[in-house]
């Protein structure tokens, strides 16, 4: 072939030749999942930047990479970056696995104001696992110890 363009036809039925246009190839473009996700109020909004800040504040305290923590807990550093930045908006099975990996109850990350201390957790460890008699009795002495009387 003498460095000749050749050009594929196809017949009609009236026999007459007419050239193939290319074929598109391109896919169709997807609908962004942005888009058609309903727009977050100004609460919602600040809600996730709070629990992406106490996120990264407790992996921080723990002295852990945002790396050591994806690893730990099986969540890709991509959405852990997202999650802490407020801008993700994690399952509550992959904060269950975030709060396994630093080793705090769910409710730490959630915000739970009993989680704000080390004397709320310290109390909540000594009365966790124990049974309705024991935890009534905690409740009595403390109340008492607080000058609060107890029904």
């Amino acid at each position: 072939m003498n460095n000749q363009i050749v050009i594929k036809a196809h017949y009609n039925a009236g026999m007459a030749k007419t050239p193939l246009k290319p074929k598109a190839t391109q896919k169709p473009a997807r609908k962004s999942t942005a888009a058609t996700a309903p727009a977050m109020s100004k609460e919602e909004t600040g809600f996730l930047q709070t629990l992406g800040e106490r996120v990264r504040g407790l992996r921080a305290r723990r002295g852990l990479t945002r790396k050591g923590l994806s690893a730990a807990s099986q969540v890709s550093e991509r959405h852990l970056a997202n999650l802490e930045t407020g801008v993700g908006n994690a399952s509550i099975l992959v904060l269950r696995q975030l709060a396994d990996a630093l080793d705090l109850p769910l409710a730490a990350l959630l915000g739970d104001t009993t989680t704000s201390s080390p004397e709320w957790l310290m109390i909540r460890e000594i009365l966790q696992g124990r049974n309705e008699y024991e935890l009534r009795t905690a409740r009595v002495a403390l109340g008492t110890a607080l000058g609060q009387s107890a029904p």
